[in-house]
């Protein structure tokens, strides 16, 4: 791959409050706020969606959505054409987005491998 690889925490946290709260629910957040006793910021959302899920984290269709969406454009045309240099309208974006969770497809072999994470 000839694109450095990205940081899936920081990834997770470029996201944003509002889509971080959408992921892991209103709730959620509010039950996790009371038992700490600290206010859930956007960095607390992104180490516990990567603790929780592990190696799981990307088969969630929601949150691989989200993460797919905020990839900047070089990253989106890698996972889809294997290159860098290929524009991706918005109906194929969404197109990568509702695959089915295989890791048999390219696409989300290489979104694996932009974030260096393990094949298991």
């Amino acid at each position: 791959m000839e694109l450095e690889k990205l940081d899936l925490k920081n990834h997770l946290i470029k996201m944003g409050m509002p889509i971080l709260q959408e992921i892991i629910g209103r709730d959620e957040l509010e039950a996790i706020s009371k038992i700490t006793n600290k206010n859930v910021n956007e960095t607390m959302i992104a180490e516990l969606l990567i603790d929780s899920n592990g190696s799981d984290l990307l088969s969630d269709k929601l949150l691989r959505g989200y993460v797919i969406h905020f990839l900047p454009d070089k990253y989106k045309s890698y996972l889809e054409f294997n290159n860098t240099n290929k524009k991706i309208e918005l109906s194929k974006e969404k197109q990568i987005i509702n695959r089915a969770w295989n890791r048999k497809f390219h696409s989300h072999f290489r979104l694996i491998e932009i974030f260096g994470l393990s094949n298991e």
